[in-house]
């Protein structure tokens, strides 16, 4: 089985539940081991600072409870400075593709389109996709 990488986005529709869409893909994960689910360490930070989560609230133990069972990746020095180094269209995917490239065979995320530009600067065999029918 793939190791698969969830962007931002789809994180967040999984959480808000948002559109159907997220109904597919948490139907999706259920198929997938946890061992083979990947997050980056940005995603968390986002997620607590845009849903403002509180310790201790309702949410922060729903949240907490679906991120313990992922692998979440670490956002280094080496891939920040990689980031930075050239042209990007949008920083923080290129943070979240730099994190997934070296342990993933896929990204899943609602902007394959910048995704696929960085992986034009950025060469790499991961496959990028908006749903988890791969």
């Amino acid at each position: 089985m793939k190791n698969i990488f969830l962007d931002t986005n789809i994180l967040f529709d999984i959480i808000l539940e948002r559109d159907k869409n997220s109904k597919i893909i948490i139907q999706g994960l259920k198929k997938i081991p946890p061992s083979k689910l990947y997050i980056s360490s940005l995603s968390v930070h986002i997620i607590f600072y845009v849903l403002k989560i509180r310790y201790g609230s309702l949410e922060y133990d729903r949240i907490k409870n679906f991120l313990t069972k992922m692998n979440i990746l670490p956002l280094s020095e080496s891939i920040t400075l990689e980031a930075i180094s050239n042209e990007f269209f949008d920083f923080e995917d290129k943070l979240q593709y730099l994190c997934a490239i070296d342990k993933c065979d896929i990204i899943v995320t609602r902007d394959v389109k910048d995704f696929n530009r960085i992986k034009k600067t950025i060469p790499s065999n991961i496959v990028i996709v908006d749903s988890l029918e791969v």
